[in-house]
């Protein structure tokens, strides 16, 4: 017995401290849709479930596959984890827990998240280049979030000592009142005590901190992770990273990507659109040229024999990425525009005029 606890001891120890496979758990491929992976985890759960499978090697199966459920179903979670694995994970959950003890929270009944509305989310945009949705990048920026007072964690009272029982409504949070809604007729109607909020409690010393505001406004720092072929209006959404209350769940931030104009290419949807002029002779005898894409690599292009005004070149595979699915790629049209001479001299004529 003693055994095969300490060998699942270990065992434990080693997932909470290795990164692992959630999609080699499940044993689907990174591109598996929601339906795909319900399927694998009610298959894989019925087969190394505790009940039916009593072995250590089977517990800690067990665990794997309710672990990697857990996040790949989610799809923030899921997006987090394609980028930066189990460890990043693990990081955003820490970022979005909340702070420590609260000693207020049995005198006013905070109990933590959940079960309550949620506050207003926030809306941020933020500025990404066209070389960011193509390759991918993590970008740190600060917003400025209510936060609930550190010293009276959202209570208003500089001390649980200056805290009582509210005189009006005796603790209950709530009081009746008479409303006539005929002559003769007369009902009692049951609202939230104005004296203390309907919170049965009251202090006659504020928060020295807070000012008896319960809220403080602090910068709050969000790393976003900018997936490859993210498009432009795209949102990220941070749940319960907003503007703290102490009444309700921390709203969310969304950020709305805004792509900054860029100085060769356009997007259309996957596809990369582009302008390149080139010269009669060129258009008449042929011509090759090349660009610096949007990760640094060189692409060749241009045409043998005669090209026409406004004619498009269409070079496969060298647009933007999929969003999801990197490994694949949109097209890059090129519209070529031919650029006159301002004149001819008698000479270059006469030679147009002898080959046509």
């Amino acid at each position: 017995m003693i055994h095969r606890l300490v060998v699942l001891t270990i065992t434990l120890f080693c997932l909470c401290t290795a990164g692992r496979d959630f999609y080699k758990i499940l044993g689907i491929d990174k591109k598996a849709s929601e339906s795909q992976i319900k399927r694998a985890y009610r298959k894989l759960s019925l087969k190394y479930h505790p009940d039916k499978c009593k072995t250590d090697e089977c517990k800690a199966k067990f665990i794997d596959i309710q672990a990697a459920y857990d996040c790949l179903s989610d799809e923030n979670k899921r997006r987090v984890y394609d980028m930066k694995g189990e460890e990043g994970v693990e990081e955003r959950e820490k970022q979005g827990s909340q702070q420590g003890f609260n000693p207020f929270a049995d005198i006013f009944g905070f109990g933590g998240f959940g079960g309550k509305q949620r506050n207003q989310d926030m809306q941020a945009t933020v500025p990404v280049s066209l070389e960011d949705l193509y390759n991918g990048r993590e970008m740190n920026f600060s917003i400025n979030r209510q936060e609930l007072c550190e010293h009276c964690h959202g209570t208003g009272a500089d001390d649980p000592e200056h805290v009582h029982t509210c005189p009006v409504c005796k603790g209950s949070g709530v009081i009746l009142q008479r409303v006539q809604l005929a002559p003769g007729f007369v009902q009692q109607v049951q609202q939230p005590c104005r004296k203390c909020g309907g919170k049965g409690k009251t202090y006659d010393k504020p928060c020295h901190v807070c000012h008896g505001n319960k809220l403080v406004t602090k910068p709050h720092m969000i790393s976003v992770e900018i997936e490859r072929g993210m498009k432009d209006g795209e949102q990220i959404t941070f749940e319960h990273e907003g503007n703290q209350h102490p009444d309700l769940d921390p709203g969310h931030v969304i950020i709305v990507l805004q792509q900054k104009k860029h100085p060769l290419f356009t997007r259309d949807g996957n596809d990369l659109r582009m302008n390149f002029s080139i010269s009669l002779k060129d258009a008449l005898i042929g011509w090759k040229s090349h660009l610096t894409h949007l990760d640094g690599h060189r692409v060749e292009f241009g045409k043998e024999g005669i090209t026409k005004p406004g004619e498009v070149l269409k070079i496969e595979g060298e647009g933007m990425p999929v969003h999801k699915f990197p490994s694949q790629k949109g097209d890059l049209y090129i519209t070529i525009t031919v650029v006159m001479p301002k004149s001819l001299n008698d000479k270059q004529k006469e030679a147009i005029t002898t080959l046509f």
